[in-house]
């Protein structure tokens, strides 16, 4: 099973002890063993996001994240703006429509990042959230979203929503920091596991706005998993061999630092693009 090698951005490769751990554990969710095993991976998650705010474990597709943040922290009808620059960030938008939001779009060249003089030209106070992809999938394209995020802090008072799916746990992602309001991963990709679960990570700003929202909502209701969270369960019965790997990806990423994890991937998409340059791919 080993010998097969994926190269793809997600799923991704799964290191052989990840493997192992998602079917080597097991546990009843509602037990104290899965009570003390879920604390201790919400802090080590912390850990990677780089943040001491709220975060949730989902046994969902990225994508899932992605509708989570926005039933939770966006209010029935209000105006919203997402950066489209490719298949995920044109996602955004797709799910804030379906539920009912006043979507505005930022059109992006496939290929390419925001201009941030672009942004700057645009009336930010009308929006209640932005949405902004970090590292665009289809594309290979990264956003500078420390930059963007203190722009739109300085010009409005959106709450900043990022996509960190395949860049969380690979490329630097400080979420405290850069005054993220919201970010969501997902295990298959930055967190090196198989499918099955994501994360979203959350500023009290923005708790306090999911606390009174009265957008409708079931299974994402983030107001039943914080609830849940106080005696470390999960709303819903979870993917507990995915959340065991999960949990064994991450002493990998931060057992040098996650500094360190990032400057690893830095080296190698560089040494691949180079050799790529070398046999003729431009």
């Amino acid at each position: 099973m080993l010998k097969k090698k994926i190269f793809t951005p997600g799923p991704t490769q799964v290191h052989p002890e990840v493997l192992k751990a998602t079917v080597s554990h097991f546990t009843y969710h509602r037990s104290s063993e899965f009570k003390e095993f879920h604390g201790q991976l919400i802090s080590k998650l912390k850990k990677v996001f780089l943040t001491d705010f709220n975060l949730n474990i989902l046994t969902t597709s990225g994508t899932g994240s992605m509708e989570a943040a926005v039933v939770n922290f966006c209010k029935p009808g209000e105006k919203i703006l997402y950066l489209n620059q490719g298949r995920f960030g044109s996602r955004w938008g797709a799910i804030c429509k379906a539920n009912g939001l006043k979507a505005d779009e930022v059109v992006v060249s496939y290929g390419d990042a925001i201009d941030h003089e672009k942004l700057k030209s645009i009336d930010l106070y009308q929006y209640s959230a932005i949405f902004l992809t970090h590292s665009e999938t289809s594309t290979a394209t990264v956003t500078d979203i420390k930059t963007l995020a203190a722009l739109i802090k300085k010009n409005s008072n959106a709450l900043v929503i990022v996509d960190g799916i395949s860049s969380i746990g690979a490329i630097e992602f400080r979420m405290d920091e850069w005054n993220i309001d919201v970010a969501v991963s997902a295990s298959q990709k930055g967190l090196m596991t198989q499918p099955g679960i994501s994360v979203i990570a959350y500023s009290d700003t923005a708790r306090e706005k999911m606390l009174s929202n009265n957008m409708p909502r079931y299974f994402f209701d983030l107001r039943k998993e914080l609830n849940a969270q106080k005696t470390f369960l999960t709303s819903w019965t979870p993917a507990i061999g995915i959340m065991y790997g999960v949990d064994k990806a991450c002493d990998i990423l931060l057992a040098d630092g996650i500094e360190s994890k990032w400057e690893k991937v830095h080296s190698v998409a560089d040494y691949f693009r180079n050799e790529s340059r070398n046999f003729g791919f431009n």
